[in-house]
């Protein structure tokens, strides 16, 4: 029996605007999950309200919706939001049909989704 060995994602962790902002991978799912969630939750350790920018991402199952939405809760419980950008309509739907929209604050472009940040017109 072989043991697949997963190599670790990167998910680039920003600032911008004094707000952190990650972003994870083209495919976000139970393969990157915890380390997701492990990410999610250092970013926001300073920083009440999170961005999470999927502009990229264009597969999330139900392990990605899980780490947002205990990201969702931790935020609010700090005063916070979770905000996410999302491009690819396919995730657009996951996260309507899950209720994730109901949730947290989405944006078609990372620059609305940053407070205090004026968008590009």
């Amino acid at each position: 029996m072989t043991t697949e060995c997963v190599p670790e994602q990167v998910f680039e962790v920003r600032s911008l605007g004094g707000v952190p902002v990650v972003t994870p991978p083209v495919e976000l799912d139970i393969g990157n999950a915890e380390q997701f969630g492990a990410v999610l939750a250092a970013a926001g350790r300073e920083q009440a309200t999170l961005v999470v920018d999927m502009t990229s991402t264009e597969f999330c199952d139900s392990s990605g919706i899980g780490v947002l939405a205990v990201a969702v809760s931790r935020a609010q419980a700090a005063g916070g939001e979770l905000r996410l950008v999302v491009g690819s309509p396919a995730v657009r739907k996951v996260l309507a049909i899950t209720g994730m929209d109901s949730i947290c604050v989405m944006f078609d472009r990372l620059p609305d989704a940053v407070p205090g940040l004026q968008p590009a017109p």
